[in-house]
């Protein structure tokens, strides 16, 4: 029996940073539904009891949800490099990264048999799951990535500068940010992660150099 056919209220477990918190509640939460808070520096990972569970830091500390694999209950991660297989049974993946995380629908891939568990939790922080298919970057990601990767192959190779670049980029594709802008602010550890897994099927993926560079002194 699904989780919320049992109860008219659910208590739900979330794991973020500042940032990612402000963007949850910018969102509002729904009336039947409360939230307890993890934050990225609570060692040991302690979790609540819970109805359901998120765990917005999955990308940089994996180990984080090991002691959730074994409960009954649903769990989402911002996964966008891993695969569902590779997280463990049960779970379901979104894409968690500054720019996405604000938005009202979110990119999920997960089995079926947890799909509506998994729509309902989000429903609580009023979110709402489009499903895709369950492939490395889902499917904005892969697109984001390789536009700030061309940028930086771009610069490497004297086209223009930084400013520029982001400039053109805002005013004819009227994108929020620039594919630097974006670069810093999702975090080019995770974007080359990701590069990294999809050059492995496709070699238009290569990594700009620069890129790799300043994501090793991030």
């Amino acid at each position: 029996m699904p989780f919320l056919c049992k109860k008219n209220a659910m208590h739900l477990a979330i794991r973020a940073d500042k940032k990612q918190r402000a963007s949850i509640e910018a969102m509002g939460v729904a009336p039947d539904c409360s939230i307890s808070w993890i934050y990225e520096d609570s060692t040991p990972i302690e979790w609540p009891e819970a109805d359901g569970y998120i765990d917005l830091l999955f990308e940089e500390e994996p180990m984080g949800i090991r002691s959730l694999l074994n409960r009954s209950t649903p769990i989402i991660v911002s996964a966008v490099s891993a695969q569902t297989s590779e997280i463990g049974e049960g779970v379901v993946r979104i894409n968690g990264w500054s720019g996405f995380l604000d938005k009202p629908l979110w990119e999920a891939a997960g089995e079926e048999k947890y799909r509506k568990d998994a729509e309902t939790l989000a429903s609580g922080i009023q979110h709402q799951l489009v499903w895709c298919p369950d492939e490395p970057g889902l499917v904005s990601a892969r697109v984001i990535v390789q536009i700030i990767n061309e940028a930086y192959l771009a610069l490497e190779e004297g086209v223009s500068t930084r400013d520029e670049i982001d400039i053109a980029m805002q005013t004819g594709t009227n994108y929020p940010q620039g594919p630097f802008a974006w670069a810093d602010s999702i975090g080019k550890k995770k974007l080359t992660r990701l590069l990294e897994r999809l050059n492995k099927v496709n070699n238009r993926y290569l990594i700009a150099p620069l890129l790799i560079k300043e994501a090793n002194h991030e």
